[in-house]
This record gives structure tokens, C-alpha cells and sequence, in this order.
């Protein structure tokens, strides 16, 4: 990481200056709006993968509360990794006050998929 945050410096954080140029809430109530937009078009992104496993699961109630919070602490260090980049950006939309982009939905989304579906290893 540590050569990104010197191209950062070299390049005089751009990045940061394009987020809050470009995506800058107007107001609170914006800044708002647009994370509960980020979380309804996340839900929308998985919904009907999400549906199909929990309709062939055979019991539907358990699996969903498995799949949102696992008992066993290894699978709960997985599921930490899932949710944290997916809640990350309302945390700072609502700090910072800059409007998240729905496409980095499409990326976590595709991530959390090809992890998900890995089987488990029994230690």
C-alpha cells in the first residue's frame, strides 16, 4: 500500500479532489438519499442470486441468518471481510458527505460471489 500513498502525495491526492468535486453532497439530506440508495441497489444487485439459495436451501430462515452472521469465528472473519467494504461507503458518505458511485456495487458484489462460493475447510 505503501506505493499508492506515495503516488497520492506525488499527485497531490487527485483522486480525493475529483471525489468531493464531482460527487460533493449538497446537504445532509442528500448525502442521505444517497446511502440508502447505495444499500437498496446493493440489496437489488444480489437479490435474486440471494433468493435462488435461499429458496433451495432447506431451511430458508436458518441459512439467511448463517449467510448474514455465522457461529464459528472462522466464518465470522469472512463474513467481517464481506460486510466491511460493503458498509464502508455509507460510513464515509454520511461522514464526509460525498455522493458514493453504484458501480463499486458490481465490484464487491462479484467479489463476495466468487468467495462465497468456495467450500469450506474443516481444520
Amino acid at each position: 500500500m505503501i506505493p499508492q500513498v506515495v503516488w497520492l502525495i506525488g499527485h497531490d491526492f487527485q483522486p480525493f479532489h475529483y471525489a468531493f468535486t464531482v460527487h460533493k453532497a449538497e446537504s445532509i439530506g442528500d448525502a442521505v438519499t444517497g446511502a440508502l440508495h447505495y444499500l437498496v441497489y446493493s440489496l437489488l444487485y444480489v437479490a435474486l442470486p440471494l433468493s435462488l439459495a435461499l429458496l433451495l436451501s432447506r431451511q430458508p430462515g436458518v441459512a439467511a441468518a448463517d449467510m448474514a452472521w455465522p457461529a464459528t469465528p472462522v466464518r465470522q472473519l469472512v463474513a467481517t471481510a464481506f460486510w466491511t467494504p460493503l458498509l464502508s461507503p455509507v460510513i464515509v458518505v454520511l461522514t464526509v458527505g460525498v455522493n458514493v458511485d453504484v458501480d463499486f456495487i458490481a465490484h464487491h458484489a462479484a467479489i463476495a460471489a466468487r468467495d462465497n462460493n468456495r467450500p469450506m475447510e474443516r481444520p
